[in-house]
């Protein structure tokens, strides 16, 4: 993915599952961090629910403001073993410009993951 400038669509049901087991941790500082990105979830998926009274622009600039604080946190690990591993895929900055959801910020990506070449 470093090689190639192509965007990549995460599994959105793996990322959730990671997200989830954060938030549930019982180091505190990794629960904080969980839960904020669930709430940066949520809010993603409430913007995409909402869509239709929303004009294009309006849909592109709220689902960027979410992508945009969702990387910063996500960006932003506490120090434990088991964060790093979920900030690092939001480093590569190829990476990052797709998540967490590509194929609805663009429209010409296909949204299918039984597309190998999509999987991450």
């Amino acid at each position: 993915m470093r090689e190639a400038n192509v965007p990549v669509q995460f599994c959105l049901a793996r990322l959730i599952r990671d997200i989830r087991f954060l938030a549930e941790h019982p180091n505190r500082p990794v629960a904080r961090w969980g839960k904020k990105l669930l709430e940066w979830m949520r809010k993603l998926f409430h913007t995409l629910h909402r869509r239709e009274p929303l004009t294009a622009k309006g849909f592109a600039r709220s689902m960027d403001r979410i992508r945009r604080r969702f990387l910063k946190a996500a960006r932003r690990p506490p120090p434990h073993s088991e964060a790093p591993p979920l900030a690092d895929r939001f480093r590569d900055k190829a990476i990052a410009a797709a998540a967490p959801l590509p194929s609805l910020a663009r429209p010409s990506m296909p949204t299918s993951t039984n597309n190998p070449l999509l999987r991450y």
